[in-house]
């Protein structure tokens, strides 16, 4: 299917919905990011976690599903010292398209505001390695697979809050020195229209 054709698709579902369950929204989070597997490599001194930060886009076709894009910048996964002067950065930002599923509080009778939602889809990530020592600099590429799960609370009719949890599977490459899975925790805010 071509890039029109599925455009097309996509608005043809989004008109096909009432209105009313239709929901555009606009966000930030900022968070932590970790490798889980140990990339250090017997480092003296070794940093597997930043800041994380991200903004993304999205639309619910209806109170369950929807798309959502993003960028999500995971800061400095790993930093290390080798203790005599050398030091190595590996730098990291992704983008992604993820199916949601939103469970609302109120569908099950539990009050209304809050909505627990899992996501899950693919990713595209570009690693940069930096070096001042022996380690020539590198950069690889990532196409994988990424998932979460998420509470979200409706502040005010157009502002919302959110706690997320993901995982970017096999982030890294073998030109940057490591390759492992990468968990965000992060909170947020969202602008809904």
């Amino acid at each position: 299917m071509n890039k029109s054709k599925f455009a097309a698709l996509l608005v043809g579902l989004a008109m096909a919905v009432p209105a009313a369950a239709q929901s555009f929204y606009l966000g930030g989070q900022i968070g932590n990011s970790e490798i889980k597997q140990d990339a250090c490599q017997g480092q003296v001194l070794c940093d597997r976690s930043d800041t994380a930060w991200s903004g993304h886009i999205g639309y619910m076709f209806t109170k369950n599903w929807g798309l959502e894009l993003s960028y999500q910048n995971f800061g400095k996964l790993l930093e290390t010292d080798d203790g005599m002067g050398s030091t190595t950065n590996v730098k990291t930002q992704a983008g992604d398209a993820m199916v949601v599923a939103a469970l609302p509080f109120s569908q099950i009778g539990l009050g209304d505001g809050f909505t627990a939602y899992v996501k899950g889809g693919a990713y595209y990530a570009k690693t940069k390695l930096t070096s001042n020592g022996t380690v020539p600099d590198a950069t690889s590429t990532t196409k994988q697979w990424a998932w979460g799960a998420g509470l979200q609370y409706q502040v005010f009719r157009h502002l919302a809050i959110r706690g997320e949890w993901m995982l970017y599977n096999n982030l890294g490459g073998k030109d940057v020195g490591f390759r492992g899975d990468v968990q965000v925790l992060s909170g947020g805010v969202l602008l809904t229209f």
